[in-house]
């Protein structure tokens, strides 16, 4: 079975935190796998004070 790859960053911060938003996340993620793609690794990027401030996503589908 052929299969085709996506990588997503997903940058979500508000303007008085520095934390990723992780229910805009999860949305995202879940339109994502509606669209038929499947989650096969998350990484988070750490900022300066140890928090989430970024993550990228690796997905794949069916082609």
């Amino acid at each position: 079975m052929k299969r085709e790859y996506k990588t997503v960053h997903f940058g979500y911060q508000s303007l008085f935190s520095s934390k990723i938003d992780a229910q805009a996340l999860q949305d995202d993620l879940n339109s994502l796998g509606n669209n038929g793609w499947e989650l096969v690794e998350l990484e988070f990027n750490m900022g300066s004070l140890g928090n989430n401030t970024a993550a990228i996503a690796i997905l794949k589908r069916p082609k």
